[in-house]
This record gives structure tokens, sequence and C-alpha cells, in this order.
């Protein structure tokens, strides 16, 4: 095991030594090699090898070359890309690729999590979601701070209908049926309807008395409706009227001989227990009466018979 060290350490001194005597082929006058330091000529890449050379010090003509071995880490490295978020929570992540063709490799970053901070809000709130006459909308605004993409929302007060300020007909009222009026939301993409019932009209005409009413019955009275298209013929009672009696002659009483004051009496024929008092005097009365013995008038049951006697007054 030791000769064979030996062996090959005495083979390479010797082998160095015969390789620095080297004479120069192609110069005017022989000389051994004097290398300078090795220059890079062409740089390895990620995917190629380089080149670096020697020149000889004693004669620039004389050159060495060899390979400079592919360098793993001379990639040519792209932008920055998210591609994850952090939370506040969880860190995100960033990417990069190496721009060589035939490279294909990438590397990531991590982007601390956020934790607990204040949003930064953009003042401006933006509508996500229109509001409409009976629902309400969206409103939302995202935190700027970069990665954190938390939005707030808020609600979009509902818009209410928009309702034409006129009614339209469309059924119409008749005597008897109600109608209906309509009025629609003018309001885009809405086009809700809303209605309401018309109270009835009622039958129109004059009525016609047909049987007066009198003190103890009720009268009746008639029309037919005047409306177009309707022509309803009704009838209708009218209410006793108290004071619609139909009076007999007055009819002279007297309880005692009084020239100047009497009582009278007339009687309803609709009904006897209606009576009707009134006084007058007995000129008066005599003035409308015959006045004679054969037509006598109502008694009276006075101490002074004799003197109404005398005046064509008999007692019955």
């Amino acid at each position: 095991m030791k000769n064979t060290q030996k062996n090959l350490l005495l083979f390479s001194i010797i082998t160095l030594v015969g390789f620095l005597m080297t004479v120069c082929d192609n110069s005017t006058q022989p000389h051994m090699h004097e290398w300078g330091n090795w220059t890079v000529t062409t740089s390895p890449t990620c995917t190629t090898t380089g080149i670096e050379m020697r020149i000889c010090t004693n004669d620039a003509s004389h050159t060495e070359n060899r390979i400079v071995p592919i360098n793993p880490n001379a990639h040519i490295w792209g932008a920055w890309v998210q591609t994850r978020l952090p939370t506040v929570t969880t860190d995100g992540e960033d990417e990069r690729s190496c721009l060589r063709v035939d490279c294909h490799v990438t590397e990531t970053r991590a982007i601390p999590a956020l934790g607990d901070h204040i949003h930064n809000w953009i003042n401006d709130w933006v509508i996500t979601s229109i509001p409409t006459c009976t629902t309400d909308g969206v409103e939302t605004r995202i935190c700027t701070i970069s990665g954190c993409g938390i939005t707030q929302t808020r609600p979009v007060t509902a818009l209410n209908h928009n309702w034409v300020d006129n009614w339209d007909v469309t059924t119409a009222s008749t005597c008897t049926a109600t109608g209906v009026e309509t009025r629609t939301c003018t309001r885009s993409g809405c086009g809700v309807t809303q209605t309401r019932s018309t109270e009835t009209l009622g039958h129109i005409g004059t009525w016609t008395v047909v049987t007066v009413p009198t003190c103890i019955s009720t009268g009746l009275e008639n029309r037919t409706c005047t409306r177009s298209g309707c022509g309803v013929f009704e009838t209708r009672s009218i209410l006793i009227n108290l004071n619609a009696h139909n009076w007999g002659s007055w009819v002279l009483t007297a309880t005692h001989l009084n020239l100047t004051s009497n009582q009278t009496t007339r009687t309803c024929s609709h009904n006897g227990s209606h009576t009707d008092t009134g006084s007058i005097t007995l000129g008066e009365y005599l003035a409308t009466q015959p006045g004679t013995q054969s037509n006598p008038v109502v008694e009276t049951q006075s101490p002074q018979l004799c003197a109404l006697e005398l005046i064509g007054i008999k007692r019955v």
C-alpha cells in the first residue's frame, strides 16, 4: 500500500516537471512556458459550462483554455410574484423563476403573516349589489394594506317604489259593484303594480211618490236608475208622517157660557184617537154655522142651558 502511494507521488512530480519544461514549438527560441493567471472568457451559467484562458508570459501568442463547470447558482431571476396572500395568522408566499429557457428553476420566499393591524380602508365605497325597490343593496370597500385584502360591507337602503301620481281605471265601478284602479312603479326593472278598490256609484234618478204617507201608515215611492247601462227599478217606503192627518170639521164644546172664548175640537178620519183642540168665540163659530134650532151642535151641560138655547145651540 505504501509503495503504491510512493509511486503515484513520484509519477505526479515527474509529469509536472516535464510539463513545466515543455519547449514552445513555435518559438524562434525555445523556452519553458510561464503561465499567467486563469481569466474567465465565457462565464458559466446555470445550464451551460464556461471557459477560462491563461497566457504564457514569455510569448503572448501561446494560450491555454479550459472548461469552467456549470454554476448552479448563476440564474437570471425574474420578478417576485405573490402566489399566496398572507392572512392575520398565516404567511403568504412570493415566487420567482429563472429566465433561462432550459432552467425551469423556481424559488419561493415567505411573506410574514399580517397579525393584528389597523385596516387602511379605501375612502370610496363601491356598490357591489344594486338596491331595488324592495331589497337593500350592498356597498363594499377594501383594505389597501398589501396582502390584507379584507373587505368591509354595508347595506344600501331599498329605494321603494316610484309610483305614477295618477291611478288608471282598469275596472269601472257600477251602481252596485266596486271597481279597480291600478298604478305601476316606473323604476327601471321593477314593473310592480298596485291596485285599489273604488266605491260603488249607487243608483241615480228622481223618486216619484206613489202612495202618500199618513199619520198611521207609511207611503211608497219608486224610481228607475238613469245611469247608462243600469235601468234598475227600485221602490222604498216613506216613513209615517205623524202630522199627515185628515181632519174633520171643528165641533164646538162649551162647558160654560162665554161669549168671548169657547173650546172647539176636530177628529182625524184616519184614527179617531187623533184629535185637535182650539178656541173660538161664539160669534165666530156662529158666523160659520147655520145657527138654527134645526142644526144643533155638540152639547154642553152648563147651568146656562136656557141662554144657549136662545141663540140656537141645543143640548144633545
